[in-house]
């Protein structure tokens, strides 16, 4: 499974499962500060972010970023929130 995180309230929701260091993060641009993009790196997470935005009411902008983390990781279940597959 991937943790994918476009917003900052998606990153409150899913901070303890990305935690446990079982999944990779990718993130849209804009949402974490410096300070927490390194605190997660030196926790050993899996973390990519993407250098531009990602407005979930845009549809080809969510479909650009889904098709990016999927090069990197197919056949894994995307997940954007803690009930919210994509």
């Amino acid at each position: 499974m991937v943790i994918f995180i476009t917003s900052k309230d998606a990153y409150h929701e899913m901070k303890g499962t990305i935690a446990t260091l079982q999944h990779a993060v990718w993130c849209a641009g804009g949402v974490l500060t410096e300070e927490q993009t390194n605190k997660l790196y030196k926790a050993g997470v899996e973390l990519s972010v993407l250098d531009y935005e990602v407005d979930m009411a845009k549809e080809a902008e969510l479909q650009e970023a889904l098709e990016t983390i999927r090069v990197h990781h197919p056949d894994q279940e995307i997940m954007l929130g803690r009930n919210k597959k994509a």
